[in-house]
């Protein structure tokens, strides 16, 4: 079987685990003590969990257009754009070094201001290619790191209505367990006490952490090591 890539791993595998996280737990929680009901329940919650990340899997790549409209656009287009742009000179230099690189000539401000969509798609077609001359990992580790955590608050956020139910739901089933199923209640509380506070600190990390303005962080940060490379791109790249 072949392992997932560092990218996938980071960005995709693992937003999956973190969904089905509060369900494993319990899930393990009623093997270790071999509880019938608590494998019962905990399986069920466990498929669910499973299920529910598949359908959610994909949906950090279709939330990605609304938060960039909700941004202004992507980062990246953001940081090449005159219009806007808090470091003017620095756009300049941009432009004229993604011109020595990818011989391109990028929009001027007044280029940019009759047309501003034409302007956008020729930025666009830069970024591409930079995106693609960027790819190899050695060369550009840092572009490779701020790509990865982008994708992985990303995806979390578009599984975070996931989440957060999933965990409450196997809140609800291990408080259930820890107040109806059968024997003393200390033993009761030494079984489910576990599931019962991942399953809150997860629902809790869910609702506060997991928001458009924690993707935005990782976001800008890739846009600007992104562009960064540019610089690199200018040099000769190094022998094997």
């Amino acid at each position: 079987m072949r392992l997932p890539d560092a990218y996938t791993w980071r960005a995709r595998t693992l937003p999956v685990i973190i969904t089905c996280l509060p369900a494993v737990v319990l899930l393990g929680t009623a093997l270790a003590w071999r509880s019938p009901v608590g494998i019962a329940t905990g399986a069920i919650v466990t498929v669910l969990s499973a299920v529910a990340s598949q359908l959610g899997r994909d949906r950090g790549r279709a939330l990605q257009p609304e938060l960039w409209r909700s941004w202004g656009g992507a980062p990246t287009l953001q940081l090449m754009r005159h219009r806007g742009s808090r470091h003017p000179d620095r756009v300049i230099r941009l432009h004229r070094e993604a011109e020595e690189v990818f011989h391109d000539p990028m929009p001027s401000r007044a280029d940019e201001d009759g047309d501003p969509e034409a302007a956008d798609a020729r930025y666009e077609d830069v970024l591409a290619k930079l995106r693609e001359r960027t790819r190899p990992r050695d060369r550009f580790p840092l572009v490779f790191e701020e790509n990865a955590n982008y994708g992985f608050r990303r995806n979390l956020l578009g599984l975070r209505a996931w989440g957060i139910g999933l965990a409450l739901l196997t809140l609800l089933v291990a408080v259930a367990l820890l107040l109806f199923a059968s024997g003393p209640f200390s033993h009761r509380a030494a079984r489910w006490s576990l599931p019962a506070v991942a399953s809150l600190l997860l629902a809790l990390f869910w609702w506060t952490a997991v928001t458009p303005a924690w993707v935005r962080i990782p976001a800008d940060a890739y846009a600007e090591r992104l562009l960064e490379s540019i610089e690199t791109l200018r040099q000769p790249a190094p022998s094997n």
